[in-house]
């Protein structure tokens, strides 16, 4: 996800917010001094809590708006879980053996990408937002800026590479047929996925190592003064997760927009397709990937551009926004781009005809093992009772005959 944890040395602008100029002076004065300044400050601020607690010294704290507590705390939980679970019929959908092959394959991938990008976020978000717990111990304050900005941020960076992975795959597909079937094997991109996964990981590993609970006695991320490490990270990761995938997709995307038709039909002329149903599911599937990078663009490309203005203020040593304009700013990031991922699960099931059937299927094999269930709980309670019934009947016949047989010896006597 975003980096929405904002760095304290950018928060410097003592007129907009008092806690920036709190954290300003982190460095500059002892944990005392800052705890100090922060304990016996009259807050007039409504909109944020602030902690009064005896045992701050032992505890770190970390700033929260109610804004962020109605939406980290509740909404974004739910979110997460729709997605989620919308997410695993993607995968269930995709899986079957009719519908195994190289688009699909990536298509599992971006979708498992993608739960997994809010879903690590959870413990964090339900312990520190649904709580407003503002004192953190030093394990929870590292493990849930870890899940945030580690974590959480490496399988969003997996998932917009995969979904650059797509379109590329798909525009080979259409415009170089024989070298896209030589490249885009099932083979070749499930260990593109991998690959993709661990580079990942190894990309935002700074996250993994700074420390983010500090000695000041806040839970934050410090950038140090002047910015040489972090900025090299922040650099980085402007331009290969946000910038260049996302106007490298665009540039991909658009003249497939302008004349989809057009291009389908003049790229795929030397193509073996004969079949006009495979031709017609081919520029289908086209028009999905074409319609799930748009999704994945339309988040990505604003939030590229307001990070490359914070990263070259921050680069600068020039103040950003305060911070809570940060921090909205982030979270609606973070909300877009978690509701273009439910988005893809709903193009799926509009526009992909088998991908529909497959998930009719499935409902239909739950409902019907239920029916089966039910019928045969009922055919053994009928077979139950006729069973008693021929049991009483017998019964009835034998102490007839009984009756009979006593009638005939009292008659004899």
């Amino acid at each position: 996800m975003s980096d929405s944890i904002t760095p304290t040395m950018t928060s410097k602008n003592d007129e907009t917010d008092h806690w920036d100029a709190i954290f300003t002076g982190i460095g500059n004065k002892s944990s005392e001094a800052i705890h100090s300044n922060y304990y016996n400050t009259d807050h007039n601020n409504n909109n944020s809590y602030y902690p009064e607690y005896p045992d701050y010294y032992f505890n770190h704290y970390f700033h929260i708006y109610e804004f962020e507590v109605a939406v980290y705390g509740y909404f974004w939980p739910a979110l997460v879980l729709m997605v989620s679970g919308a997410n695993v019929l993607v995968v269930l959908g995709f899986l079957r053996k009719k519908m195994q092959n190289p688009t699909h394959l990536l298509l599992i991938s971006v979708a498992i990408s993608d739960s997994l990008t809010g879903l690590v976020t959870l413990p964090g978000m339900f312990h520190v937002y649904l709580h407003s717990n503002v004192l953190l111990t030093k394990e929870w304050c590292t493990g849930f800026m870890i899940s945030r900005l580690y974590i959480s941020r490496a399988f969003h960076t997996v998932s917009i590479w995969q979904s650059l992975l797509l379109v590329i795959h798909r525009y080979m597909f259409l415009c170089r047929p024989l070298v896209s079937r030589r490249w885009f094997t099932m083979r070749s991109i499930f260990v593109s996925i991998i690959v993709i996964y661990i580079l990942g990981f190894i990309f935002h590993m700074y996250h993994a190592f700074n420390i983010k609970a500090t000695n000041d006695g806040f839970c934050q991320w410090v950038i140090e003064e002047p910015c040489v490490h972090t900025c090299v990270y922040l650099w980085f990761s402007l331009l290969v997760v946000h910038l260049f995938p996302s106007f490298l997709g665009l540039f991909i995307t658009i003249p497939i927009v302008l004349g989809i038709n057009k291009v389908y039909n003049n790229c795929t002329s030397s193509n073996s397709m004969s079949s006009s149903a495979k031709e017609h599911k081919n520029k289908i599937l086209t028009k999905v990937v074409v319609i799930i990078s748009i999704i994945w663009l339309i988040p990505e490309i604003p939030y590229g551009i307001f990070y490359l203005i914070v990263v070259g203020k921050i680069h600068n040593g020039k103040s950003i926004f305060p911070l809570e304009v940060n921090r909205k700013l982030h979270l609606s990031y973070d909300v877009a781009v978690l509701i273009s991922f439910h988005c893809n699960f709903w193009v799926y099931v509009l526009m992909i005809h088998r991908f529909r059937s497959a998930l009719k299927n499935m409902f239909q094999f739950a409902t019907c093992r239920k029916a089966q269930l039910s019928e045969s709980s009922a055919t053994a309670s009928s077979t139950n009772q006729a069973n008693d019934q021929e049991l009483s009947s017998v019964n009835s016949t034998k102490l007839v005959n009984t009756n009979a047989t006593d009638d005939i010896s009292n008659t004899r006597l």
